[in-house]
């Protein structure tokens, strides 16, 4: 499934917990999580449904990043409470809609997200989700393109301090996140061997 991101939100300040439950708020408005009225905007969620929708799975590191960016959301009045229950919560969404003709947004496949969240070479769930975050801001600086003179698909070419600020994390971190992501096959760097030295 294609998930639309807002690009501010995904590129602002907000802890990485708040980003996972964006994105898994996102995915489950575009998915088959129930909606409580079909003419209002408002759902009936879990940490739980939403861990396994983002993941195939109920890893307790996710549903407490979820339950934390949840309350961010809700403190941000990104969302609204609408009503609490034993196991979830009645949430308005409306402000989470993108109108992809007003405001600038990001294409992401579940399956990339599923892929980054359930990577089994890093351990700890804080760390996959401060690298979905990174992948997520990476390829929201990308140029997308249909023609096959210009890529057919998707192309980068900020620089790596650039997209570092964009995702919120040090130069470092970006440089190793590249790594990651290429070794699972997510992103393809182009090195070219020529290089021009001035002064």
């Amino acid at each position: 499934m294609t998930l639309f991101l807002d690009k501010n939100t995904v590129t602002s300040d907000i802890s990485d917990n708040a980003i996972l439950a964006y994105v898994a708020l996102r995915q489950a408005m575009s998915d088959s999580i129930a909606i409580v009225d079909k003419y209002t905007t408002k759902m009936y969620i879990s940490s739980e449904q939403l861990c396994y929708n983002l993941t195939d799975g109920f890893a307790a590191g996710y549903l407490s990043m979820l339950d934390k960016g949840i309350s961010e959301l809700q403190a941000r009045e990104m969302i609204t409470l609408e009503d609490a229950g034993k196991y979830g919560w009645v949430f308005d969404v409306e402000k989470l809609y993108l109108d992809t003709k007003k405001q600038f947004f990001v294409i992401v496949e579940d399956w990339e997200i599923r892929k980054i969240l359930n990577c089994e070479q890093i351990t700890y769930c804080n760390k996959r989700v401060s690298l979905m975050r990174y992948f997520v801001a990476l390829i929201s600086t990308f140029d997308n393109s249909s023609s096959v003179e210009y890529g057919a698909g998707k192309i980068g070419h900020m620089t790596i301090n650039f997209i570092a600020e964009q995702a919120h994390t040090s130069l470092r971190t970006a440089k190793r996140y590249n790594d990651e992501l290429l070794d699972m096959k997510l992103i393809y760097i182009y090195r070219t061997n020529d290089k021009l030295v001035v002064d």
